[in-house]
């Protein structure tokens, strides 16, 4: 998106990946056994990725982990 600030990209790529774990988790019991995503970014937005990232595997049981290295290091 032309003119879209970093902070709407990571925004939107938070929602894919949550719209996709989502949509993995939809399949049946089967395949929420085996679904694990890994992301990395920008340590300012951990604290509140890592809450709903543990309700997110509560109510799911797909599990996220996201480790926190830095936005440049997410851009990468």
């Amino acid at each position: 998106m032309p003119g879209a600030s970093r902070t709407t990209h990571r925004r939107l790529a938070a929602v894919a990946v949550l719209w996709a774990a989502w949509a993995l988790a939809a399949c049946g019991p089967a395949a929420q056994a085996a679904v694990n995503l890994t992301g990395a970014g920008a340590t300012f937005p951990y604290p509140l990725y890592s809450r709903y990232f543990a309700e997110f595997h509560r109510r799911t049981g797909v599990a996220v982990n996201y480790q926190s290295i830095g936005s440049g290091g997410g851009l990468r």
